[in-house]
């Protein structure tokens, strides 16, 4: 290629490439219309929701609590504003972004375009141009990656793709100190969504600095300039909320809630390069695998790219930079979640664009690049056409088929008439749904009971959280079955509520109403006892008994068959009041499994240091005619002081047909 007729692009190639946006933005919207009616995930009911309190008056990290910075909340307040609180606000917050998504990964081809390619092969531009948006159009909605809604990574992605065009766009030969400022602050809004977006930010100067650096042609001290400024601006704009937060009296919260909290949420036993392992392993990598094609397209691009000159291999190494950072972003909280996965998807967009680029110029054969861009939509249309005939509903299916979004909405509907408008809901769990859907304001500060229950300030959350439900009980508590049911609270709520016998069961949600209340009268309130098991737990050689206190070592399982349980629709639940005593620092997940109807059900829940002492609550549903508990901990003992089944009292006692407690792994010590 000559070099010298690189840099610009004729006008009737960018007059077509703006037909491409067009109709490349066109079907986007097609494609978020489809799923407009899709039930909400329970991060963007919860963010609405904050958002809407925030509108009414309330306090971020006072009045309502979360643990993410507060970039998101203003977004959907932004959102809410413009057109609403519901669906429409919903639909705005998805379409937007993407849509800004889809003009930021064309301005990076633009760019890379525009530096790199001939003047007359305006054809190669075109191919790579239809190529990254309608890529785009069609696969960021991808129901694996969770893209078609608005979580905290679309916003990220906004800033990040056009953090990259910009980079790409410039070099320290002209100083465009604007431009660098604009960089920073859109490095700032995304850190301002999740903190982490900083790795992206230094990944991305780092290797700005090092091709500069090394460049004969470059100016070594406009380049650490540059970078610098962008640095400033990040800070200035970290200093600026830090001071905003001080002066109104918010501080403290604001820092237990960003660094202290989190500080925590991302403390994991493994280390950074063992996640970094975990989230490339083939399990995890589940949400990507609509994505392989592109992965594979972008190492071939990437490897001739790297061979054909010195701007095209700038280009290659500042996207295998921007791909290793979102990695590293997707590892360092340790949780995998499928949404964390979108943060690769523009890269690998990209990279199969510019590789594109890179075939059409090395092998010089306009039927070869045709059918390459065909085989990349083709290929895009084919995986994803099987999701848009299914009906919005289906899709939360898809992502998330261990939860019920889509039967919680429609619990919500079933609901309207139950409660009378003066009459307050509670929503126990990591649910937020029933709050939307009935357009009903949460009562308390602590909206995600998981707050409450885990992490360094979950005391003090704890404390607040009871407090606000003491000083105005309400009428109805929604108990969301998938979140572990442990906490002052939850022995409060045990105390002064019954289960509701008369709401159908939808979503695994358990309803109590107040003792007394209006709503326990007319829904069926069941009064319950508890039966205490433990004393039938047969004898087990490798357990270490001290009166009623059964100790494991390792690894424990308890299991029985119970019969003779009521049928009414809330049949038991499990109470375990238990010790733990670790060796070291961690946590270990158990799981409780019952046959009902002759169907596996299973419901894990989480155990910590320092959750010694407490009473553990576990609904089930159906008629269990077996329980199992199968703890798997990271400590080294595990502790029962006493498991108990609570049943209706107007039903038969619990017959015990057998039960019984053992350990497995290391045996025990022998008692001095």
């Amino acid at each position: 290629m000559n070099e010298e007729n690189a840099g610009k692009i004729n006008s009737r190639t960018k007059q077509l490439i703006l037909l491409l946006l067009l109709l490349a933005s066109l079907l986007l919207l097609a494609a978020r219309l489809h799923t407009y009616d899709e039930p909400f995930q329970n991060d963007l009911t919860f963010y609405s929701l904050v958002a809407h309190e925030m509108l009414a008056g309330k306090k971020l990290f006072v009045d309502v609590w979360d643990h993410k910075p507060p970039a998101i909340f203003v977004t959907y307040e932004i959102a809410e504003l413009i057109a609403g609180f519901g669906p429409n606000a919903m639909f705005l917050l998805s379409f937007v972004p993407s849509l800004l998504c889809l003009l930021g990964v064309t301005y990076c081809l633009y760019r890379f375009c525009k530096s790199t390619v001939p003047k007359a092969d305006s054809f190669t531009i075109l191919s790579a141009t239809a190529v990254v948006a309608f890529l785009w159009a069609i696969q960021s909605g991808d129901p694996l990656l969770e893209g078609n809604q608005a979580n905290t990574e679309l916003f990220q992605c906004v800033a990040k793709i056009w953090v990259f065009g910009l980079v790409l766009s410039t070099n320290s030969q002209k100083k465009r100190w604007l431009r660098f400022f604009v960089i920073g602050l859109l490095c700032t809004v995304a850190s301002f969504y999740k903190q982490p977006a900083v790795i992206f930010a230094g990944a991305l100067a780092a290797a700005y600095l090092l091709y500069e650096l090394q460049n004969p042609s470059a100016n070594a001290t406009t380049a650490v300039r540059q970078v610098l400024l962008a640095a400033a601006v990040a800070i200035v704009g970290w200093l600026l909320m830090l001071l905003y937060y001080y002066l109104c009296g918010r501080f403290t919260p604001f820092w237990d809630s960003i660094v202290t909290y989190n500080m925590a949420y991302s403390a994991s036993s493994d280390g950074l390069l063992t996640r970094i392992v975990r989230t490339i392993a083939s399990g995890h990598l589940f949400p990507m695998r609509h994505t392989v094609f592109l992965v594979l397209v972008t190492l071939w691009g990437g490897i001739l790219g790297l061979r054909r000159n010195d701007k095209a291999r700038r280009t290659w190494m500042l996207l295998f930079v921007y791909v290793v950072s979102q990695v590293v972003e997707v590892a360092l909280p340790g949780r995998f979640s499928h949404h964390y996965y979108f943060l690769l998807f523009p890269p690998f967009v990209l990279g199969a664009a510019f590789a594109m680029v890179e075939i059409s110029l090395r092998f010089n054969s306009r039927q070869g690049t045709v059918v390459l861009a065909l085989l990349l939509l083709l290929s895009s249309c084919w995986l994803q056409m099987p999701f848009y005939r299914l009906p919005s509903k289906a899709w939360p299916k898809i992502k998330y088929p261990w939860l019920e979004f889509a039967e919680t909405r429609d619990q919500a509907w079933q609901l309207k008439g139950v409660l009378k408008p003066d009459e307050v809901l509670y929503q126990w769990g990591g649910a937020t749904g029933l709050y939307y859907y009935l357009g009903r304001r949460p009562p308390v500060s602590i909206i995600y009971a998981f707050h409450a229950q885990y992490g360094p300030i979950r005391d003090t959350l704890a404390k607040r959280l009871l407090a606000e439900l003491q000083a105005r009980p309400p009428d109805m508590i929604a108990v969301v079955q998938h979140l572990s049911f442990f906490s002052p609270v939850a022995d409060w709520i045990m105390a002064n509520y019954v289960p509701l016998s008369k709401i159908p069961l939808k979503s695994r949600v358990a309803f109590f109403g107040l003792r007394g209340s209006r709503v326990a009268k007319e829904y069926g309130g069941i009064e319950m006892e508890a039966v205490d098991v433990t004393q039938s737990l047969k004898p087990s050689a490798s357990k270490v008994s001290t009166g009623r206190r059964l100790t494991f070592l390792c690894e424990g399982s308890a299991s029985g068959v119970v019969t003779s349980l009521p049928s009414a629709p809330y049949v038991c639940a499990l109470r375990l009041r238990y010790g733990i005593e670790f060796s070291g620092s961690g946590a270990g997940a158990a799981f409780v499994r019952w046959k009902e109807s002759g169907k596996e059900r299973s419901l894990m829940y989480w155990l910590e240091p320092g959750m010694a002492e407490k009473n553990y609550y576990l609904w089930l549903w159906g008629r269990p005619e077996e329980l199992k508990i199968f703890p798997h901990l990271t400590s080294s003992k595990f502790a029962i002081d006493k498991l108990e089944l609570l049943v209706a009292k107007d039903f038969d006692k619990v017959k015990l047909n057998h039960w019984q407690l053992k350990a497995r792994g290391q045996q025990p010590p022998s008692p001095r």
